[in-house]
């Protein structure tokens, strides 16, 4: 504000020195009192405008900025929550594959009920892009497998030995722990 006020009492005197240089004639005539009026009020005008479009223009922008700042916040957070749910679904299966070999039991069939793909029906689309691709990729083969093991009939997912789940255990275990250091980094 005391640079507009600066800014016009400059002018005001500029032109009143200005108008002491020329004859009275020209002074009557170009430089009258409406007319130095004139000049003021229409410099103060673009002045005025210039002012107001540039606070229009940065508040604008500072809106703009932070409602992406929020959107992007409230994704990564999204993401975060997805990635909890996918490890839990995870650290179910791990306890499933651990009770399988606990069992003794050279049947799987009484487990594979138990072993649930709705964590990962639901987020994987919305978690391409926040998984790096090597991960994301032992992701989707880890539960193409699954999703075979539990729904399919074929004769290689009726008869598991333990190394078959002892290498999904460790399979589970590595993705979990990508898992955990890719929601760390979201934060």
């Amino acid at each position: 504000m005391n640079l507009i006020i600066c800014f016009f009492v400059y002018t005001y005197t500029s032109i009143l020195l200005f108008f002491n240089n020329f004859s009275d004639v020209i002074k009557s005539k170009l430089f009258s009192e409406i007319m130095v009026s004139s000049y003021i009020s229409g410099g103060g005008s673009f002045l005025g405008g210039v002012v107001g479009g540039s606070v229009a223009y940065f508040v604008a922008r500072h809106q703009i900025v932070y409602e992406k700042n929020k959107t992007e916040s409230k994704e990564r957070k999204n993401a975060r929550n997805q990635i909890f749910m996918l490890s839990l679904e995870l650290e179910s299966h791990l306890e499933i594959f651990k009770l399988v070999i606990e069992s003794k039991d050279d049947t799987l069939n009484s487990f594979k009920k138990s072993i649930s793909l709705e964590v990962w029906n639901e987020v994987k689309y919305d978690l391409a892009s926040y998984i790096p691709n090597d991960n994301f990729e032992e992701l989707v083969f880890y539960y193409k497998d699954i999703k075979d093991l539990v729904h399919s009939d074929l004769p290689d997912y009726n008869s598991f030995t333990e190394d078959d789940i002892l290498t999904r255990i460790r399979l589970v275990n590595s993705l979990l722990e990508k898992n955990s250091s890719i929601s760390t980094n979201l934060r």
